[in-house]
């Protein structure tokens, strides 16, 4: 026996064998009796239409369904109607889910919101008992109509359904903010008629609703006929091809990206992620940790760049200033750019979704306070080729509506640590700084961070999600991030846009390189192997090893002094003095040996012949790797620096093998 639940809708068809067929709400069974449904995991089908409040507490319409004070009339009538007595959300929800999880079977049905001031803001689309599905709606235009006309995008479950719509007409579409698979039905202009949306896991639908009783007949018996089915949800990590990496690995990316995306919050990485693409030759983005962050290393436009995510405000632990300031550090990008969510200003001059660019940041929390407050925080600008490439993105447009369009609007930011919901503060605010444009909370600790290591381009771009006027809430988030990634996104698909900032790590460091081996009077370049050399820099000079063999014991300091001549020697290698390149073959011979020399030389000892350095070098691995066999005392991260470090002493004896190949005239023993 299959059991259906219908929440606000009648089922008036004929008996069917071996289906009970109930129409009851989603309130309190003490309270509403035989109204209230049994625990939803009772059924096997569930179809809720929420057209009222009404609709979905008692199931059915009552005499104040059309009220506009629906709520206020239901509590007059009987005081144990008050919204919050009647309706346990909460149970509710933990029950549709589990029901799910069991394989029941879901539809919403796509309603016109109604919301009301009921001690507190109140809208029906609670009935539906989703998140994911009151977020499409609220964010989505909808059209009241009458008409026959609808294409169905694939045949699906519910193609007999959007048949018999299309003999006795559809009421109502809506249109989302993007289209996608997910579609099942659309009207002639392209508005959505029924999509899937996934549900832990599970696929479940949202559909326009019956106009006609054989059209829900039609609807129930779709669901009772084995067409439609579950189907499980992709991970995330599919979804957006994530590939999870050992921390040495993700080092190894250290020195080629030149782009630093952050954000602060979940949805703004959500976000980001969807418009980030694997690297070229990969299938995956990766993604990886290094000390305390995780990065995503992938590309973002037409360059190479590297994501992580900071705590929100400036001056926290994980907040933006100190975690940029790691992640500058480490992959010494050439540009970065904070994405994401801010407050408005003005809600008559500006809308939600409009996107904030920072011709400058403006730090408001350093103040003076005494008889007359005075602002004595920095006002900095951004970098001057960012700002240049957002002011001149003229082509980028972003629909927040079929007749409304997002804006880029370029001028001083406000930030600070106080998530600001308070009009009284924020008229406070704007009056010290009139000509500020928004307001965010980690801009100022990007800058800061961003100056400290001496990194001139940098930029702040978020969208505007709320107005700080004591009325938050999190609705229009998702469509903010959206709209600042998109710009983001459309400003670095340019591929010229920033050919003398982005993309000089790896050929640049070739070209030095190339240069050095070059004969003035002739064609010949000592055969060295350059993409074995950037790769080897990529990692010292992006990752100082040393910092690990700080913590190590007395009998592995030797190590300690290693790694910082390497490093010190592996940047004289690739970064010569210019003049160098201007001397003989012989000359640029011996410079290039004294700089493998430093390379080398492990202590402050100098070396008469560079095969003494060669045998300490080589005891010096031979130390090492008897080291490495006996881990018992480390753990797993200190295993995954040693196995590190191995790989590069072995990348490194590729290197000396080619040296000593290409100078055979050398006296080597």
């Amino acid at each position: 026996m299959k059991k259906i639940l219908l929440v606000g809708l009648e089922y008036s068809g004929a008996d069917i064998e071996q289906v009970v067929i109930e129409t009851k709400g989603l309130g309190e069974p003490e309270i509403c009796g035989e109204h209230a449904a049994l625990p939803l995991y009772e059924y096997d089908v569930i179809i809720i239409n929420p057209q009222s409040y009404s609709h979905f507490l008692f199931g059915r319409a009552t005499e104040h369904s059309a009220s506009l004070k629906e709520l206020g009339s239901l509590k007059k009538e009987n005081d144990r109607y008050d919204f919050d007595t009647v309706f346990d959300d909460g149970e509710r929800i933990k029950e549709l889910n589990i029901a799910i999880s069991q394989g029941a079977k879901l539809v919403w049905i796509a309603v016109e919101d109604k919301r009301e001031s009921f001690y507190g803001k109140r809208t029906s689309y609670q009935g539906y008992l989703n998140d994911d599905v009151k977020d499409e709606l609220e964010h989505s235009c909808k059209y009241r109509k009458r008409s026959t006309r609808l294409k169905i995008i694939k045949k699906n479950n519910f193609s007999g359904y959007f048949e018999s719509l299309s003999q006795c007409g559809w009421g109502l579409t809506w249109q989302p903010r993007s289209k996608d698979e997910s579609w099942l039905a659309e009207t002639p202009e392209g508005y959505c008629l029924g999509k899937e949306i996934m549900v832990d896991g599970s696929t479940a639908w949202l559909l326009t609703p019956p106009t006609s009783p054989e059209a829900l007949n039609v609807l129930i018996k779709c669901m009772l006929s084995g067409e439609v089915g579950i189907t499980k949800q992709k991970k995330v990590e599919d979804k957006v091809k994530i590939k999870h990496i050992p921390s040495g690995d993700i080092i190894s990316h250290i020195g080629r990206m030149n782009l630093l995306l952050v954000t602060a919050t979940e949805i703004e990485t959500r976000t980001i992620l969807k418009y980030l693409a694997p690297l070229d030759g990969q299938e995956e983005l990766l993604e990886g940790t290094i000390d305390n962050l995780t990065y995503r290393v992938g590309k973002f436009g037409a360059y190479n760049a590297v994501h992580f995510q900071c705590g929100m405000g400036t001056t926290g632990r994980d907040a933006s200033t100190l975690s940029t300031y790691d992640a500058i550090h480490k992959w010494q990008p050439k540009a970065i750019v904070m994405i994401g969510i801010a407050c408005g200003k003005d809600p008559i001059k500006q809308k939600i979704g409009d996107v904030l660019v920072s011709e400058s940041i403006t730090a408001y929390e350093p103040m003076r306070i005494g008889s007359k407050t005075i602002p004595r925080g920095p006002t900095s600008l951004a970098g001057q080729v960012l700002l240049n490439r957002f002011r001149n993105m003229l082509d980028w447009e972003f629909m927040t509506s079929p007749k409304t369009k997002s804006r880029m609007i370029v001028g001083e930011m406000l930030s600070g640590d106080k998530l600001i919901d308070d009009q009284e503060f924020k008229d406070e605010l704007f009056e010290l700084f009139p000509n500020a444009i928004g307001g965010e909370m980690e801009g100022a600790g990007v800058y800061a961070a961003a100056a400290r290591l001496k990194l001139p381009e940098w930029i702040v771009v978020k969208a505007i999600c709320d107005w700080g006027d004591g009325s938050k809430t999190k609705e229009s988030q998702p469509l903010a991030a959206e709209m600042a990634t998109s710009l983001c996104h459309a400003v670095f698909s340019k591929p010229h846009s920033f050919d003398q900032l982005l993309c000089q790590t790896e050929t640049v460091q070739a070209d030095v390189v190339t240069d050095l081996y070059k004969e003035s009077s002739s064609n010949e370049i000592l055969p060295i192997d350059k993409k074995l050399l950037t790769e080897v820099s990529a990692v010292f000079t992006g990752y100082k090893m040393h910092q690990f063999f700080e913590e190590l014991s007395n009998s592995r300091s030797v190590y300690l002094e290693m790694m910082t001549d390497f490093e010190i020697g592996l940047s004289r290698l690739l970064a010569p003095d210019k003049k160098m390149r201007n001397r003989d073959l012989e000359e640029v011979r011996s410079s290039f040996l004294y700089a493998i020399q430093e390379f080398l030389n492990f202590s402050t000892t100098t070396f008469s012949s560079i095969n003494n350095v060669t045998a300490r070098f080589y005891g010096g691995v031979s130390e090492f790797q008897l080291l490495t066999t006996h881990r018992e005392g480390f753990d797993k991260e200190d295993v995954e620096y040693l196995e590190l470090i191995r790989r590069i002493y072995k990348r490194w004896e590729e290197l000396h093998e080619q040296v000593r190949g290409a100078l055979p005239d050398f006296d080597w023993c």
